[in-house]
């Protein structure tokens, strides 16, 4: 990682413009902004009373949203919109699932889905002597050939839940057979710990993804080693 020390930590932010630089075109002090991707690649992190960005990285703040709401909104929000918009290409009427809906980026999945007017279903983890645990069966029923996408959020958060390699390989079989986007949010795969001797990462749909699979995992630096 690009960083000059002292090194700051932290990805996101929102607050208020206090100065501008003689170069800024787009915003003045007093503008309410927020801003994420900050904290890798030479810039500065946002753990500080006041934070240094290009204007690049900011953007506008709606009237009537918390700064609360959009620092915690910003970096979830946006991945959920890239795996579901840009990549999956999610559109009105048609079907996405969602493992449990839940957490940061799941919630996000299943708010956006629903304002592009798509049909959302959520599978949801049970709780027992094992932990939390998945339904598979009940999973890949609720995979038709209608369905858009699948999202998994695996080293789930908040459950701690793990999808196991063989469960992998049956839903990706699955999906392919069915011409079905998975969007793995891998974001916590390095904070995983299966016993000695065991790889130190989650199992990834990646490992076992061929070029032409509809795969797309995103990740992050700053879930792992910035914020956590």
């Amino acid at each position: 990682i690009n960083q000059p020390f002292p090194l700051i930590l932290g990805r996101d932010l929102a607050g208020t413009i206090v100065e501008t630089g003689p170069g800024v075109k787009h915003f003045k002090a007093g503008d309410r902004v927020w801003a994420t991707n900050q904290g890798t690649d030479g810039r500065a992190g946002t753990f500080a009373e006041y934070a240094t960005v290009h204007e690049c990285w900011l953007n506008v703040t709606p009237a009537g949203a918390k700064d609360e709401e959009m620092a915690a909104l910003s970096l979830v929000a946006i991945t959920a919109h890239l795996g579901l918009v840009h990549h999956a290409h999610l559109r009105a009427h048609e079907t996405l699932f969602v493992n449990g809906g839940s957490g940061g980026v799941g919630s996000s999945v299943v708010q956006i889905a629903k304002i592009l007017g798509a049909k959302v279903t959520c599978v949801e983890l049970m709780f027992g002597r094992a932990g939390w645990t998945l339904d598979l069966d009940r999973l890949l029923h609720a995979l038709t050939p209608s369905t858009r996408a699948v999202y998994i959020n695996s080293p789930n958060n908040p459950t701690g839940w793990t999808l196991g390699a063989t469960d992998q390989q049956a839903i990706l079989a699955h999906c392919r057979r069915h011409g079905i986007w998975i969007v793995a949010d891998d974001a916590y795969e390095r904070l995983y710990f299966e016993g000695a001797g065991v790889a130190a990462a989650a199992p990834s749909f990646l490992d076992l993804a061929e070029p032409d699979d509809r795969i797309v995992s995103t990740n992050t630096f700053s879930k792992t080693w910035l914020m956590t």
